[in-house]
């Protein structure tokens, strides 16, 4: 066994160190790294029988690679490299005592941190034993794993060492050992020093994931445990672990299976993968999932509202999004925060892309849809729209499940097209609210209204007592309020009127007409009496003809005949201009309540 001589000790202090286990490499360091006497001795030291020796070699190099140049230093001499080498490939490192492997390790992570020192080492088949230490994670105490995650992290900076690491599985081995830290089943004393191991493990998956041959093995292995890091509270880990699924993602195949594990954290997924992300994204949406559907619309929201240059137009322009978007709009079985949400995205859609309206266009034509335009019969009474609304309704409830109401004489502008393919779930829909005529009013609740099935029926429909122009829409709007429905409003939208008249211009017109109802307050009155019975409980009418306009568009001419209500009395066009306030309140104080009960069933299936 050989011994360091005295006089070599007293030439050198540094060597003396080598035999002093606890020793700060940063204090104790030498001044002069030059010295060829230490170096070739602490060289022949390596290959001593004695273990203590060997150890003390090692200090003695570590010491020396604290800094860049003793590192180069080293490097330069061969026989040094040859000899630090040998020691991880000339026997198993099982042979040796954990202590010892681990300052082998240590040194060969300080030597490799410079290029000098990667270039030397990459000459000979060192990676293969390291990754032993690294499979065998458990085995061995935490620094050992760490300067092991070093050496690999450190080798991948020279192209062709870092080939040899892929081909000998060094992506697959950090993975698993990567897991088992997470999973808390590598030993760390102390505990803290798990977050180390942690960033030296991920560093080295990030540097190898660069290549084109480690991207399809990260995203077979490293799925979970990269999604995990994420969150660590190292931004070190965070970033690496970012930048290794972003060069796994390089890969088409790469996107889907990380986009999915991100899915339920769309903050995360906006960050790592931003617009990579929207293809996968779009086949999340492309089929329904209570679950995966809504995180992926939070994504997309998410992504709209990044300032990043080409992300709106890449969601748009994306194969099938539009499409499919507008396809969970009319689905009836979508519940209605996942509808609102999808709203939400169309509508940002059409403020940054210009195709976007000529694409919404072609879904709709596929969509399920058919106008029904109801015209009273000349009967002699005055136009009841909200009986002819009732009617319609009674006509299409079996075969539809969205209803809208509308004038014939609104025409929506491009810009509300999603509200007419958007299922009303969460409260009626009233799209005439952007409507300029009535801006004003707080409870205008006319021209063009949306309901689902199930709604109207609740709310019982329009009340059919309404001769004349005016009032359906207010009792409407009381029965929505009464069955605390909550009505929803589009932000923006343009509504093109046929008449062209403004509110006063039409009151004006009606005024001297005979097309006005003349007792709207006195029925608006009867709300709370009458609600319940006077709609689509009650409601009779008789089919007159069809006439189909087109595919989508049928005209239906109905008889509406008399409620047995006192309203039926002013119903006809034969009665005078215009009746004094006194005629229509004695009318309506004259007025039996039971006439507004509802004929028995059988009587309204033969009216029917």
């Amino acid at each position: 066994m050989h011994r360091v001589s005295d006089h070599l000790r007293d030439r050198h202090p540094y060597m003396d160190q080598g035999f002093q286990e606890s020793y700060d490499p940063k204090e104790d360091a030498p001044n002069d790294l030059s010295d060829e006497v230490v170096l070739n001795t602490a060289t022949k030291l390596l290959d001593d029988d004695d273990e203590e020796v060997v150890a003390a070699a090692c200090r003695i190099f570590i010491n020396l690679t604290i800094s860049n140049e003793g590192c180069a230093l080293l490097a330069s001499k061969i026989e040094a490299v040859t000899s630090i080498a040998n020691m991880l490939t000339k026997q198993p490192l099982s042979s040796l005592p954990p202590p010892v492997v681990e300052l082998i390790i240590e040194l060969l992570a300080s030597l490799t941190r410079v290029h000098e020192g990667t270039s030397a080492c990459s000459r000979f088949p060192i990676i293969s034993p390291v990754l032993s230490l690294l499979k065998k994670s458990r085995l061995y105490p935490a620094d050992t794993i760490m300067h092991s995650a070093k050496v690999i992290t450190n080798v991948a900076t020279n192209d062709q060492a870092k080939r040899e690491a892929i081909q000998f599985g060094a992506v697959e081995v950090c993975l698993k050992v990567l897991s088992k830290v997470l999973l808390d089943q590598v030993r760390c004393e102390p505990p803290s020093k798990r977050d180390d191991l942690t960033r030296c493990v991920v560093s080295a998956v990030m540097a190898l994931s660069t290549s084109e041959d480690a991207k399809p093995r990260v995203i077979e292995f490293g799925i979970d445990p990269l999604a995990q890091c994420l969150t660590h509270s190292s931004a070190s880990v965070r970033q690496n672990a970012s930048i290794a699924i972003n060069s796994a993602c390089d890969l088409p195949r790469g996107v889907a299976p990380f986009t999915q594990r991100l899915l339920h954290e769309p903050e995360l997924l906006v960050d790592v993968l931003g617009v990579k992300a929207v293809p996968a994204l779009n086949k999340s949406v492309s089929s329904f999932d209570d679950e995966d559907t809504p995180a992926a619309l939070k994504t997309l929201s998410a992504l709209q509202q990044e300032d990043a240059p080409g992300t709106a137009s890449r969601i748009v322009q994306t194969l099938g999004m539009v499409e499919n978007l507008v396809k969970l709009l009319v689905d009836g079985e979508v519940p209605a925060e996942t509808q609102r949400e999808v709203s939400e995205v169309l509508r940002r859609m059409s403020e940054t892309n210009p195709s976007y309206q000529k694409r919404v266009s072609k879904v709709m034509v596929n969509v399920s849809f058919h106008m029904f335009i109801l015209e009273q019969s000349v009967d002699g009474r005055k136009f009841n729209r909200g009986k002819l609304l009732n009617a319609g309704f009674d006509m299409a409830r079996d075969d539809y499940d969205m209803f809208i109401f509308h004038d014939v004489d609104l025409l929506p502008g491009d810009d509300l097209s999603e509200f007419y393919s958007q299922m009303p779930h969460a409260g009626p829909m009233h799209i005439a609210r952007v409507w300029d005529r009535y801006s004003e009013s707080s409870t205008y609740f006319g021209g063009i209204v949306a309901f689902t099935r199930q709604h109207f029926i609740k709310i019982n429909g329009f009340p059919n007592t309404f001769w004349g122009w005016g009032g359906e829409d207010n009792e409407l709007y009381s029965r929505v309020v009464r069955k605390k429905l909550v009505i929803q409003t589009p932000p923006s939208g343009t509504i093109r009127d046929l008449e062209k008249l403004s509110l006063n211009e039409k009151l004006a017109v009606l005024r001297t007409s005979k097309w006005k109802c003349t007792v709207k307050k006195q029925l608006l009155k009867e709300h709370h009496r009458t609600w319940k019975k006077n709609g689509l409980k009650s409601l009779n009418y008789e089919y007159v003809d069809a006439v189909a306009i087109s595919k989508t568009c049928t005209k239906i001419t109905v008889h509406l005949g008399p409620n047995d209500h006192w309203s039926d009395e002013r119903s006809s066009l034969e009665r005078p201009q215009a009746e004094t306030t006194a005629d229509q309140q004695n009318a309506f104080d004259a007025a039996p309540i039971a006439t507004s009960q509802a004929p028995p069933v059988e009587q309204q299936q033969q009216q029917q």
